[in-house]
Formats: structure tokens, C-alpha cells, sequence
């Protein structure tokens, strides 16, 4: 009887609605939602702009999601060895704002004019990118921030939901925050891309919104979520 009840409480503590009572789990949640409308963007805006932005249109908008894979594979273990040297939520937190970042700057980088003292279309004679735009350029070195930051995160956030979950219902709990991130999926490409039509005279401002998202995700996991240590 004693067992039955023991493993009563777990799972109770282990379901969805129960965690999300608690400050910490809404915090992480919320964190993860906010990743996920840049990984959105990733899949219902980037590609497009980087076919009217980069040259070789389509080719060059693949050549750049290859290259943000790259990075992404660079960030995710820079991810794992700062979250084992500091702690998840820090890291979560840095990678957060510095993904964020890159998308905000993704409009911006498009928008570039003589106003600034900038010609968009003077070309890169370095590297042998004699092709590329200092307008492309800024746009590529945005998405890969993006990238970086996104990749490193992952690890982090995957990391603090295992440090919070309750005993004996660590699988359950670990997969709120999936949860939470693939119904972010279900309206984020479509809203990415309402926004995208209604702000059509400044391309990229979608991904500004995302990276707004993925800002405020940050600010909660930092608000509410208390990590065990500081809760010890």
C-alpha cells in the first residue's frame, strides 16, 4: 500500500498540469516557446529572404541554411560545456539573448542604405566573396548569431529540465517543454507570416518579432524559474 501510494504521488507530481502550477516549469515553458518562433522563422521566413537577398536566389538561401546547420552543430557542444562549467539556466539565459539578438538584427541588416553611410549592394572583395552585398553579408552573420545562440540553448534548457523534474517521473516531466515547443509550431509560421504580409515595406520585421519572442522566453525562465541550487 505504501509503494502504491508512493508511485500515486509521483505521478501525480510528474503531470503536465502540476508542473505547470509551479513558478519554475511556466518559467521553462515559456522559454521554450519563445525558442520555438525562431526555429519558425527558420522554416517560414529565412529561406525567402535569403532568396531575394543573397546571390544565386535559391541556391545561395540553401548554402546559407547549410551553413547555420554548421554553426549549429559548432553551438550545441559549446552549449553542453558551458552549462557543465556554469549552470543550465545561465547558459539557457546568454544563448537565449544572444539568439534573440540575431534575429532582431535580421531587419535591420536588410534595411541597410547610404542613410548610414552604407552602400547595400558594394560588394565584398575579401575572401573571394567578390558576389556578396555588405547587405547579404550582415543578413548571413544574423541568421548564423541566430544559429549559434539557438543550438547552444538547446543543451542548456534539456539540461535544466532534467535538474527540476520530479523523482520517478523525470521522462514525463522532460517532455513538457517539447510539448510546449511543438504546439508553438501549430500558429507561430502562420502569425510569422501574417506579420511578413502586414510589415511587407521592411522585410525581416517577422523575424524581429521572433527574436521579441524568444527575448521575453528568456526574461521568464529568468523571473520564474529558481534553479536548485538557489532554492537549496
Amino acid at each position: 500500500k505504501i509503494r502504491k501510494k508512493k508511485n500515486t504521488v509521483l505521478k501525480e507530481e510528474g503531470e503536465w498540469m502540476t508542473l505547470l502550477s509551479l513558478s519554475q516549469w511556466r518559467g521553462l515553458a515559456l522559454c521554450q516557446c519563445g525558442a520555438s518562433f525562431g526555429f519558425a522563422a527558420k522554416i517560414a521566413s529565412i529561406p525567402l529572404l535569403a532568396a531575394a537577398t543573397l546571390p544565386g536566389g535559391a541556391a545561395g538561401a540553401g548554402a546559407l541554411i547549410s551553413f547555420a546547420g554548421l554553426s549549429g552543430i559548432a553551438g550545441a557542444p559549446i552549449g553542453g560545456w558551458l552549462t557543465d562549467k556554469t549552470s543550465a539556466k545561465s547558459t539557457a539565459i546568454i544563448s537565449g539573448t544572444i539568439s534573440s539578438l540575431g534575429l532582431i538584427l535580421i531587419p535591420f541588416s536588410l534595411s541597410l542604405d547610404s542613410a548610414v553611410g552604407i552602400d547595400p549592394h558594394s560588394n565584398i572583395s575579401s575572401f573571394g566573396l567578390t558576389d556578396m552585398s555588405i547587405q547579404s553579408a550582415a543578413f548571413s552573420a544574423s541568421v548564423i548569431l541566430w544559429s549559434l545562440g539557438a543550438s547552444a540553448q538547446g543543451p542548456a534548457l534539456t539540461a535544466f529540465a532534467q535538474e527540476i523534474a520530479p523523482r520517478g517521473a523525470e521522462a514525463t516531466a522532460m517532455a513538457l517543454p517539447r510539448a510546449t515547443g511543438d504546439a508553438t509550431y501549430i500558429f507561430a509560421p502562420f502569425l510569422l507570416g501574417v506579420i511578413a504580409d502586414y510589415f511587407s515595406i521592411m522585410p525581416g520585421t517577422e523575424c524581429a518579432f521572433a527574436g521579441i519572442a524568444t527575448g521575453l522566453g528568456v526574461m521568464a525562465l529568468c523571473i520564474l524559474a529558481e534553479s536548485p541550487k538557489q532554492s537549496e
